[in-house]
C-alpha cells in the first residue's frame, strides 16, 4: 500500500512554574512559562493525506492534527469523569420523579453511560435535567454528581430551542395533547444537538421530530 509521510509535527507544551507567592507588598505570584518541544513523525496513507489536505490545507496539517489530538484527549478526560462517578449514588432516599430515578439506576449499574462509550455515542445533558437530578442529591453526593456533569456535554437551550418547545406545546394542545414545558425544552435540546432522548417516560415525548430511547426503571 502506498503511503505518504507528513513532515515532522512539532507539539509545543507550555509548562508554568510558580516561583513565589504574594509577598508583603501584595505582588502576585511569578509564573515562568517554558516551552518543551516534542517531535512526532506521523505516517498516513495517500487517501488520508488527500482528505487532510482537502479539509485543512497542506500548510495546516500539523495544526489540524494537533486540534484533533486535543479533542480526543478532552473526550477521554470527560469519560474519566463519567466513569469515576458511575455507581456512586444511592438507589433510594432521593426526591426524584421517574426519569431521574431511571437515569440514576442506569448509572449505578454502569451499563447505561458506560455502554455508550463502547458504542462510540457521545452523552449529553441539558440544564433542565441537571436541575431535576440536583434537587434530589444529598449533600454528601454533590461532589460525585458535579464530576459526572463535568464529563457530560451540555446541550444548549437558547432562542431556537425555546421557539421549538413553544411550537410543540401550541400544536399538541390544538390536538388535545398536554405536554409539560420542561419536557418540551428537554426534547428541543436533544433535537438541537441531534441526540437520541433517553427516558423512562416515552409517552411524555410525543413530538415526531424527537428520537426516543426507553430506559426503563428497575431493569
Amino acid at each position: 500500500m502506498s503511503h505518504s509521510w507528513l513532515d515532522d509535527t512539532t507539539l509545543s507544551i507550555q509548562v508554568g512554574l510558580c516561583l513565589c507567592g504574594p509577598d508583603a507588598t501584595g505582588l502576585p505570584a511569578i509564573i515562568v512559562g517554558n516551552y518543551w518541544h516534542m517531535r512526532l513523525h506521523i505516517a498516513l496513507d495517500d487517501a488520508l493525506v488527500s482528505e487532510l489536505d482537502r479539509r485543512a490545507g497542506a500548510r495546516r496539517r500539523s495544526a489540524f492534527i494537533a486540534e484533533l489530538i486535543q479533542r480526543g484527549l478532552d473526550d477521554e478526560r470527560r469519560w474519566d469523569d463519567i466513569e469515576a462517578a458511575l455507581g456512586q449514588l444511592g438507589e433510594s432516599g432521593h426526591d426524584w420523579d421517574a426519569d431521574p430515578a431511571a437515569w440514576v439506576q442506569a448509572q449505578r449499574r454502569g451499563d447505561g453511560l458506560a455502554g455508550l462509550r463502547r458504542m462510540g455515542v457521545e452523552p449529553w445533558v441539558c440544564v433542565i435535567s441537571v436541575e431535576e437530578i440536583w434537587r434530589g442529591v444529598r449533600p454528601t453526593e454533590e461532589q460525585v454528581v458535579r464530576r459526572l456533569f463535568k464529563g457530560l456535554r451540555l446541550a444548549p437551550l437558547g432562542v431556537a430551542e425555546g421557539e421549538q418547545a413553544g411550537r410543540w406545546r401550541r400544536d399538541l394542545a390544538g390536538r388535545g395533547v398536554t405536554v409539560h414545558q420542561a419536557d418540551c425544552l428537554i426534547a428541543a435540546a436533544a433535537v438541537g444537538v441531534g441526540a437520541t432522548l433517553a427516558t423512562a417516560n416515552v409517552a411524555d415525548f410525543p413530538m415526531p421530530e424527537v428520537v426516543v430511547e426507553h430506559w426503563p426503571i428497575g431493569e
